[in-house]
């Protein structure tokens, strides 16, 4: 069966092949909505693909996305991932993702084999150790920061209201009595969200004079975490109401662990909350400071797609930072 072109399409619309070209690389701003329409169902019609490849090297321009993400294993990424997806088969984009696992110099190789794969833009939830390279990418490319901040860098970020949500849930906490406050965190230094909701953690319990503890969670435990050297046991304070809580999905994960082998039960003897909403929090009743991550994903996507078309690239000469409200989610755990 002979393949369709786009010299076919052009011939039986009526149309030059110029004109087809530009309906396919989504240029039509100044065309008819028939002529529009016209080519729309005689693609549709025969069937017609384009050819990236060829499209690619006539526009200097491959229409893939590098996204590099620190944790397969945090929930919060993976929904993130999924609305930028959806948005970019929805625009004809494709997402070249890997993970670093958090390892700074996995980081590294994952930028050097983007740079020389092509890639056009790169989305990146950095670990940490690479800004210099990040911010080189940055000078030829778009690059944009998703949720995690390099500081210093003029490159654009789309985060959350990490310190407000952190705020509103302690003060919920204290209205619901709990006295004695826990937070269980991962390893803060590859993570400037983690670091600025610790601070925020300090500062407002301060504020609120409550007791407050922070726990810094190994990495040798979230893998044993059934036979973790922490205990729930260790957290809780018999004479105050105590409340935990999991800096992120994850960190949740580990404390429903741990909390199998522990005579204290959740919601009962002590409050839980945790960031980043999930089905599991739902399920369970965990009130949760949930961001917007359908509206993360596709911020994230639709500016990085922005500055792609843009005719002329130009490194940011400015800061650009885009935060996505969040909320304070409540339920049976507190």
């Amino acid at each position: 069966m002979k393949k369709t072109t786009i010299k076919d399409i052009a011939q039986e619309a009526g149309v030059s092949a110029t004109t087809v070209s530009r309906y396919v690389n989504g240029s039509y701003s100044n065309m008819s909505e028939e002529t529009r329409k016209k080519i729309e169902n005689i693609i549709n019609k025969t069937g017609y693909r384009p050819n990236n490849v060829a499209r690619s090297l006539r526009s200097n321009a491959s229409r893939i996305i590098g996204v590099i993400i620190s944790d397969i294993h945090n929930p919060f990424f993976a929904a993130i991932l999924g609305s930028m997806n959806h948005e970019a088969i929805r625009t004809d984009y494709s997402l070249y993702i890997s993970f670093s696992n958090n390892s700074s110099s996995a980081e590294t190789t994952l930028i050097q084999k983007m740079n020389d794969n092509g890639i056009d833009a790169l989305l990146i939830n950095t670990v940490g150790g690479n800004e210099t390279l990040i911010e080189e990418m940055g000078q030829r490319i778009p690059v944009i920061l998703l949720d995690r901040n390099i500081e210093h860098s003029l490159l654009p970020v789309i985060t959350s209201n990490n310190r407000d949500l952190m705020k509103k849930l302690l003060v919920h906490l204290k209205e619901q009595t709990y006295d004695n406050v826990v937070l269980l965190s991962e390893s803060p230094h590859t993570s400037s969200v983690r670091q600025l909701r610790i601070r925020a953690f300090q500062e407002i319990a301060t504020e609120l004079k409550l007791n407050q503890r922070t726990v810094i969670i190994s990495q040798n435990d979230f893998h044993e975490s059934y036979s973790s050297a922490l205990r729930i046991d260790d957290l809780i304070l018999k004479e105050e109401r105590t409340a935990v809580i999991a800096i992120n999905g994850k960190v949740l994960n580990y404390i429903l662990s741990i909390s199998m082998n522990s005579a204290f039960q959740f919601g009962k003897d002590f409050g839980l909350v945790s960031f980043d909403d999930s089905l599991l929090n739902s399920l369970m009743g965990i009130t949760t400071a949930t961001q917007d991550t359908t509206e993360m994903g596709r911020r994230a996507f639709y500016m990085i797609k922005s500055k792609l078309e843009e005719k002329n690239f130009c490194p940011p000469k400015e800061k650009e930072e885009i935060i996505i409200s969040g909320k304070l989610i409540l339920r049976s755990t507190t």
